[in-house]
């Protein structure tokens, strides 16, 4: 419970200046391990902080009633070996910190938070320790000399941004070693999902189911978005196609107009949470999304369209999140600082409709039982036909 004298204390205190004081002396706690290390008297914290000599009392105060350090009147202050035991779930006492977008975020979506969750569970079961990191300021020179202050064996920032890159830039990269995820900067690891060739795959699908009349809806003005249509204009220039620039929409509600203009939509690829909207427009005008139009979205914007059918891709969180920990442990481990940029493949696959290899079988089974001797020249077709060819030998 705290007194009324310690909550006006609090009151005249700025939060983030507290808990800078505090973070830097539990860093210590953990760092020293089962030895007692004097910390910095209060004028060096002070110093070191820019905080007033109240802010560091008040955190040393605190911090030795929650058994962090011991005081040693006429010695100094100490970190207490015995608050160690707390952390012996742990297989080893390096630490990661670990940023989020600006590093100001109070609110997760299903987007950020799947991210930070699978990256922190994967660091754990690794034997790795985890500092969250919450930011007080967004200038890179600021951030950069606020990173010297932690106690950190290596950094994971999800989604750094512009001005996160530049502060990342700054830092010395082969005192700490740094990861980004969802985010590719020069000269620094990174691990991401492969936009660009997940756009290339969805061309190549609409193409081969004969559906050239793609509206891509790039709501979002986001970089991996423009990888996406990237993507998907280089499946249609290696087809000899001419990809519409006219129906990249920068908003959903326009795709009603499109239908206005008496445009036959033959397929929509959905960057964002824009799925029941789609449908809505598509219910209006009867069209039919098992066969006439193929919509491909993200798999967790099914989950608020229970009938949905069409093309879902799945973003690979776990397999980010392990690639992350693999590149901080070579780092660590072996002195390995060579810069890679992991990208991850996005699978696609079909909701309540038939694949194309799927329904390349069947039109081999009908041919077969018909006596057609031209099947589809599709791959998966002809494997179907030498399949059936060879098993009517067998037969025979």
């Amino acid at each position: 419970m705290i007194k009324k004298a310690d909550s006006e204390i609090l009151k005249s205190i700025p939060v983030a200046e507290y808990m800078k004081i505090r973070q830097y002396v539990i860093d210590l706690v953990i760092k020293s391990e089962h030895k007692s290390v004097m910390i910095p008297s209060m004028p060096r914290l002070g110093e070191m902080f820019g905080v007033a000599r109240m802010t560091v009392h008040k955190a040393l105060k605190d911090l030795i009633k929650d058994k962090y350090l011991i005081s040693r009147p006429g010695i100094g202050t100490f970190s207490n070996p015995g608050k160690m035991l707390e952390f012996n779930k742990w297989k080893t006492s390096r630490t990661i910190g670990m940023i989020i977008g600006d590093g100001m975020i109070l609110y997760y979506d299903y987007y950020i938070g799947s991210l930070a969750a699978y990256a922190w569970l994967k660091l754990v079961e690794a034997g790795y320790i985890i500092k969250p990191i919450t930011l007080t300021s967004s200038d890179p020179d600021k951030i950069a000399a606020e990173m010297k202050n932690y106690s950190l064996d290596g950094l994971i920032w999800i989604s750094p941004g512009d001005k996160g890159a530049a502060a990342l830039k700054k830092m010395d990269k082969a005192e700490l070693p740094i990861v980004t995820l969802q985010e590719t900067i020069e000269g620094i690891n990174s691990v991401n999902m492969n936009y660009e060739q997940e756009g290339y795959e969805a061309g190549k699908i609409f193409l081969g189911e004969g559906r050239r009349n793609v509206v891509f809806a790039i709501t979002r003005d986001i970089p991996l978005a423009q990888l996406q249509l990237d993507g998907l204009k280089r499946a249609f220039n290696e087809a000899g196609v001419k990809f519409n620039n006219g129906l990249v929409l920068k908003d959903i509600k326009d795709l009603d107009y499109l239908f206005e203009l008496g445009i036959d939509v033959q397929a929509i690829y959905l960057e964002g949470p824009y799925l029941p909207e789609t449908m809505a427009v598509l219910k209006d005008r009867r069209i039919d999304t098992k066969q006439h139009c193929r919509i491909l979205t993200g798999r967790n914007d099914i989950s608020d369209v229970p009938d949905f059918s069409g093309l879902v891709r799945d973003h690979l969180f776990e397999s980010e999140a392990v690639a992350v920990v693999n590149m901080i442990s070579r780092m660590l481990t072996r002195k390995d600082f060579s810069i890679e940029h992991k990208l991850i493949k996005f699978p696609i696959s079909p909701v309540g409709i038939e694949s194309n290899q799927e329904q390349s079988a069947k039109n081999v089974r009908f041919a077969a039982m018909k006596g057609i001797s031209r099947f589809p020249e599709t791959p998966a077709a002809l494997q179907m036909q030498t399949a059936y060819s060879e098993s009517k030998k067998f037969t025979n």
